[in-house]
């Protein structure tokens, strides 16, 4: 049995063959890309008072997905309304052409993609010299041995549990989770477990969130399950609930 103390906010947490300890605190950002776009800022207003742990903006040129999103604009014109951390994903293929505007906005994490050939080490550097939390995110079919020459860079580690080139129908794909547990495996056996925040993104919610935590996660990004309802205060309080119920 392993135990890892991590930075804060995070307790004392227990991983044994993919069992998380009842003291874990698992971070719970919400993904402003399923917000109201028309009402913004209430949106941030209400995610604020709801406690989640932070923001997601997850900024898409088209380039690695099948749609388009917002960009640096959106994010700065937000900031004024939140003090939370603000976790900026670039689905960019060329991510370095818009770190500069992303940084100015106000992240204060930003995630690069492992799919950016030729642009990643170069992104981190650039992100870490700034400052900020840098991290690379692996779509489902890219290999985690991908970041292994990576790790000493690194702040988190985002697993993508979705096909995001099927806007519309994101839906969990069951078998991440193997890739999730050889994520956690990976680090810890380099010794970066209790650094590097294993984040996942993507059709997380009650029925799947407690085996996407047992399987090593440390922070979730959601979406659809938390902004769908009037109450977002309770449904975050029922999604922890879901992590720690029946913990021996």
């Amino acid at each position: 049995m392993c135990f890892f103390i991590f930075r804060k906010p995070y307790y004392i947490s227990c991983f044994d063959s993919g069992w998380v300890g009842s003291l874990v605190r698992v971070r719970i950002g919400a993904s402003i890309l399923s917000a109201r776009f028309s009402h913004l800022a209430e949106e941030v207003a209400r995610c604020e008072r709801s406690g989640v742990d932070f923001l997601h903006f997850d900024v898409m040129d088209g380039s690695m997905t099948s749609i388009i999103t917002f960009g640096h604009l959106v994010i700065k014109s937000l900031r004024e309304y939140s003090d939370l951390k603000f976790d900026v994903h670039c689905y960019l293929l060329d991510p370095t052409r818009h770190l500069p505007f992303i940084v100015d906005a106000g992240a204060d994490a930003v995630t690069i993609p492992m799919e950016a050939k030729g642009k990643v080490y170069q992104s981190l550097e650039y992100v870490r010299d700034r400052g900020l939390e840098a991290g690379v995110a692996l779509l489902p079919d890219t290999p985690l041995t991908t970041v292994s020459g990576l790790l000493d860079l690194l702040d988190s580690l985002t697993i993508i549990s979705v096909d995001v080139m099927r806007y519309g129908s994101w839906k969990f794909l069951p078998d991440i989770l193997d890739k999730i547990r050889a994520a956690r495996r990976l680090l810890d056996d380099e010794g970066k477990g209790a650094d590097v925040d294993l984040k996942v993104d993507g059709g997380i919610n009650m029925d799947n969130i407690r085996g996407v935590v047992d399987a090593g996660a440390t922070s979730l990004v959601i979406g659809g399950t938390l902004f769908k309802g009037e109450d977002m205060g309770d449904i975050l309080a029922e999604l922890r609930k879901r992590i720690v119920e029946d913990r021996p």
